[in-house]
């Protein structure tokens, strides 16, 4: 009489295991490519608001710049008229003296 095998209930659970295993690798790769796309987005996202702080701040110190230079300016013709007007006086005083 031949002894009857016992049936192997999970015949195929190794291979079972194996796909599991690689299909968490797999998720974990994609997760990791997810998180890094993400990451590079943010960072270019960060890259561009400090291009554009920059620029506005750079436009910024031009127009004061320009603004001084503006100021200095007319100041410095306002004095050269007072300072033409004081040696005009003092040209007719001495005219008058002599």
């Amino acid at each position: 009489m031949k002894k009857n095998k016992k049936k192997k209930k999970y015949k195929n659970n190794k291979n079972k295991n194996k796909k599991k295993k690689y299909k968490n690798k797999n998720n974990m790769n994609n997760n990791k490519k997810e998180n890094n796309k993400k990451e590079e987005e943010d960072k270019r996202d960060v890259v561009c608001l400090v291009v554009v702080v920059v620029v506005v701040v750079v436009v910024v110190v031009v127009v004061v710049v320009a603004a001084a230079v503006v100021v200095v300016v007319a100041a410095a013709v306002v004095v050269e008229e007072v300072v033409q007007a004081a040696i005009a006086k003092a040209a007719a005083a001495v005219v008058v003296v002599q």
